[in-house]
């Protein structure tokens, strides 16, 4: 009964989400949504998705400690009654878990590509509470303006990557524990660029938040929010500078 309850509750929530919140464009031209909900026995969300069909959801339930060990679950969305895009909704049993602390993110697939939905939540078996770790907000044009660009460190070789299970193996966080961004996080070799450093590329401010086995010496490895802009941008030679904090006004 209180698993049957839940479920309910989970998928009426959406519901008056997507009601309150959004409509439906017949110019959108692919998927959106949320992961919604984490609770003690369901994890659910929603997709925007003006035509109504079925959509396939990939849930990734990771260690906390260990990202490394994750659990992928596929399902399928299924459309809601009054046609306002795609509700999932997978009834986990945490008793099959070991740890106590679980990353929770989704996905969906969009054409040939995994599309990585809103909201990433932290789940504490013992306390049977979820927590909602919300995406970092977007870099402002006046934090890129507080740095100038410093010292030529050379011509570096690039790649880009994302979070999808070909690239980063679903993980939801960057190897220093941050959840990464466009424009923003970066791989780089450790050893001569330690997490925290600030690199301007092309006039962008970006931040050492990751390495990868094959980010070596001068190659940086740019992380994308899908797996087709990681594709286009392919292998690129690129003009890295260190950045110094801009001079301030005041006197």
């Amino acid at each position: 009964m209180k698993r049957n309850l839940q479920h309910r509750l989970c998928l009426a929530g959406a519901a008056l989400l997507f009601s309150v919140s959004f409509s439906f464009p017949a110019c959108a031209s692919s998927l959106s949504g949320e992961l919604d909900a984490v609770t003690d026995s369901v994890i659910c969300g929603w997709i925007r998705n003006e035509t109504g069909s079925p959509v396939s959801v990939r849930i990734t339930v990771a260690r906390e400690s260990d990202p490394d060990f994750h659990h992928v679950e596929t399902i399928n969305g299924v459309p809601s009654e009054e046609g306002e895009g795609v509700f999932f909704s997978w009834e986990i049993d945490w008793e099959a878990y070991v740890s106590d602390r679980y990353l929770v993110t989704a996905q969906v697939l969009d054409g040939d590509t995994w599309k990585s939905l809103s909201g990433t939540y932290l789940y504490d078996r013992s306390e049977g509470e979820e927590i909602r770790l919300e995406q970092p907000e977007e870099a402002s044009e006046t934090e890129t303006a507080s740095y100038i660009k410093g010292e030529y460190l050379g011509t570096f070789s690039s790649s880009a990557y994302c979070s999808c299970t070909s690239c980063s193996g679903g993980h939801a966080r960057t190897y220093s524990g941050t959840i990464p961004k466009e424009n923003h996080t970066v791989a780089a070799d450790l050893a001569y660029y330690p997490i925290g450093t600030k690199l301007m590329v092309d006039g962008i401010v970006y931040t050492v938040e990751d390495m990868g086995s094959g980010v070596v010496g001068n190659h940086l490895d740019f992380y994308f929010d899908t797996h087709a802009e990681a594709l286009a941008y392919g292998m690129k030679d690129v003009e890295v500078y260190a950045v110094i904090e801009a001079p301030s006004d005041s006197q």
